[in-house]
This record gives structure tokens, C-alpha cells and sequence, in this order.
């Protein structure tokens, strides 16, 4: 399965962003904080990260995680979602391995041409979806 992590420190928007993408097939895995992050990058492989810039308490705690996040996964798009996105936070984020900087609030559609497809669900298979199939004859 194709899983994702997500780092963001409002509920609310980490919530919606896991239903959206859960609904369209992938594992999502989220992080709060930096440290949350930090775990999470050191024990799962992931598709893609897209991390808030700004994390509560530190600030600019986006940059480690995209640091941490090009380092462990150098050919994944890793994208910082930002409340704003001047001049300078995009030349950090750039520098620091984002391959986009986008503003809050985001269009999760436009996130998924970030990711690869989601896998195909599986096709029932076995003697009770073959049975399930068939035509009944009178």
C-alpha cells in the first residue's frame, strides 16, 4: 500500500487531509510536531511527505522535516503547505529540498498529482465471488 505522511499541527486541517487521501486509497500517516515527524520518517517509507512550514511551538519547524524528509528520501516530492508563502519562505523551503510551496488554505485535489496512483483495489476472487457472478438460468 502507498503511504504518505502528513505534518500538520492543526486538527483539524491533519484530520481532513487523512480522510481525503484515505478515501482515495492510500496509507496516511500524521505528525504533529517535529519529533512526531522525526519517528515517523525513521521507521516507515513513504511516497510523498507534505508538511505544514510553521509548527507549533518552534515556528519554521517545516524546514527540518523537509530536510529530514530529502535526506531519508531523496526521490519523493516533498511539499511545504504554508498560511503564507512569500519570497523568502519559498527560497528556504526550496533550498532546504521542497519541490513546491504552496498557500493555506490548499485544494487537496490538486495534492494528488504529487502522488502516484493509489493501488487498484482488489478484485473479488474465489469461489464465492465466482458463484456471485453468475447468471441464474430459469
Amino acid at each position: 500500500m502507498k503511504r504518505m505522511l502528513i505534518v500538520e499541527d492543526d486538527a483539524a486541517a491533519a484530520f481532513g487531509m487523512v480522510q481525503f487521501f484515505t478515501t482515495k486509497g492510500y496509507k496516511v500517516d500524521h505528525a504533529s510536531s517535529l519529533d512526531q515527524a522525526t519517528f515517523w520518517l525513521r521507521r516507515r517509507k513513504y511516497v510523498a511527505v507534505f508538511t505544514d512550514w510553521a509548527l507549533r511551538p518552534g515556528g519554521c519547524e517545516g524546514e527540518e522535516v523537509v530536510r529530514l524528509a530529502r535526506g531519508r528520501f531523496p526521490d519523493i516530492p516533498v511539499v511545504v503547505i504554508a498560511g503564507g508563502t512569500g519570497p523568502s519562505l519559498r527560497a528556504r523551503a526550496l533550498a532546504a529540498g521542497a519541490n513546491e510551496v504552496l498557500a493555506k488554505p490548499v485544494a487537496l485535489p490538486a495534492l494528488l498529482a504529487w502522488l502516484p496512483e493509489p493501488p487498484k483495489s482488489p478484485s473479488p476472487t474465489g469461489p464465492q465471488a465466482r458463484q456471485g457472478s453468475r447468471k441464474k438460468t430459469p
